[in-house]
């Protein structure tokens, strides 16, 4: 595809239909706990979707080393009637995973090794939320001297579809519940801070940033805001636009605040990256620490200028041919962009051409070969929505790249191999795969 034709991925009629909608290949994924454990660096921890009729949901472990004799095949695969959404490993190496059921929207997986040393998950717990319902993203910081981690709801407590939303915050040491920041927009009092549909979240210094994208249900309401949160108090200080105007549907779906941690350049210019999922654009806004205030927010990349639509996440990387980059997946038509981290805002690409993946390129993990080559992992699939956006958004493959060429060295089917099961997340096993994500 010309990276430079022009496409509007999204239009009004297409999300509509929405929502009222809802080198080496292996398309025959291998199932079983008995095989040899292959050498761990080149191992994934893989939530696969129950597609099938009669088959449940999962946390796998998949050889994902291209390198291997036994690439693509499923090691083990732990089954679950509730469904995972995204696995996240805490400063203590601690994995947690927020999941989609209102039933178990948040749990802790217990990944251990057993007296051969071969990983293996014992059990997967789910975490009381005191009601908050429907988990995605989570961070983990220290505030007021105690050490919380925080998860944002897009379902609340489930009493108002159309003005529902919280953000969870809990004890990092026991997971219990300490609290909960919310706050319902007022359509009579619009300049009031609120909180709706939260899905990504990012911090810097004790400031917190969350994205109102989309009702869990799909059809009561499509965000287009971003809420800037004192974590010290608990206060919502603003509220920020990241849309064309109040009647778009942009649907910001994940942010990143660029922080002295992520690269020194932003120890003196801050600033928030969002991605509107249904905006289909990249936008950015300074942050001054001393007033606690976002500025203006610009479009930095149009993905239709770009020939891309449905930006998602954000990963930061260091390789030795590029050094630092930020990548972002674009789940149509499936590629992964890649910039200079130095030079953020400004968004200068490190290759000629992205990444290759497939439909609905979404979460990154990053690992080394046996031979030292340096290469990434892509999971392809947005919610197994398939077509229901008019764009593929649900290969269901897991796609290895190498990360100084882009070249893709293999491919793992999981809708037509055995497991006959959608993929929804994939990260590294006992370790995140990347340097900063959220």
């Amino acid at each position: 595809m010309n990276g430079r034709t022009k496409r509007r991925f999204l239009t009004t009629g297409l999300l509509g239909i929405l929502v009222s909608a809802l080198g080496v290949s292996c398309s025959d994924v291998e199932t079983g706990s008995t095989a040899d454990f292959p050498r761990e660096a080149g191992v994934g921890i893989v939530i696969t979707r129950a597609i099938a009729p009669n088959t449940e949901h999962g946390i796998a472990m998949v050889d994902v080393d291209p390198e291997s004799e036994t690439f693509g095949t499923i090691l083990d695969h732990h089954f679950l009637k509730n469904l995972p959404h995204h696995l996240y490993y805490s400063p203590a190496g601690r994995l947690y995973s927020t999941g989609l059921d209102p039933e178990c929207s948040l749990m802790e997986v217990e990944l251990e090794r057993d007296a051969t040393g071969k990983p293996v998950i014992t059990d997967v717990v789910c975490i009381p939320t005191g009601g908050q319902q429907v988990g995605e993203d989570m961070i983990w910081r220290t505030v007021n001297g105690q050490e919380r981690f925080y998860v944002t709801f897009m379902g609340g407590d489930g009493s108002d579809p159309t003005n529902e939303g919280g953000v969870g915050y809990f004890n990092a040491a026991n997971n219990e519940l300490l609290g909960v920041i919310e706050g319902k927009e007022d359509p009579s009092n619009p300049d009031k801070p609120f909180i709706k549909f939260p899905h990504g979240i990012s911090a810097y210094d004790n400031y917190m940033v969350v994205a109102s994208c989309i009702s869990p249900d799909l059809q009561s309401g499509v965000g287009n805001t971003v809420t800037l949160v004192d974590m010290n108090t608990d206060e919502l200080l603003a509220t920020y636009l990241v849309a064309d105007n109040r009647e778009h549907s942009s649907a910001p779906v994940e942010v990143l605040f660029l922080r002295p941690e992520i690269h020194s350049n932003f120890a003196a210019n801050p600033g928030l990256l969002v991605s509107t999922m249904f905006g289909n654009n990249l936008w950015y806004a300074p942050f001054d620490l001393e007033a606690k205030r976002l500025g203006a927010f610009q479009k930095i990349m149009l993905g239709e200028d770009e020939g891309v639509g449905v930006p998602l996440e954000f990963y930061g990387n260091s390789s030795q041919k590029f050094g630092d980059e930020l990548f972002v997946t674009w789940g149509v038509p499936g590629v992964v962009k890649r910039f200079d981290m130095s030079k953020l805002p400004e968004l200068v690409e490190t290759t000629e051409a992205p990444i290759e993946s497939g439909a609905g390129a979404h979460h990154i993990f990053f690992f080394t070969t046996a031979s030292g080559r340096e290469v990434m992992a892509v999971q392809n699939n947005l919610l197994n929505l398939g077509t229901a956006l008019g764009p593929d958004l649900s290969a269901n493959t897991v796609t290895i790249h190498d990360v100084s060429t882009g070249e893709k060295l293999g491919t793992i089917d999981f809708e037509n191999g055995p497991s006959k099961s959608a993929v929804e997340y994939v990260d590294a096993i006992f370790g995140s795969g990347y340097a900063h994500h959220h």
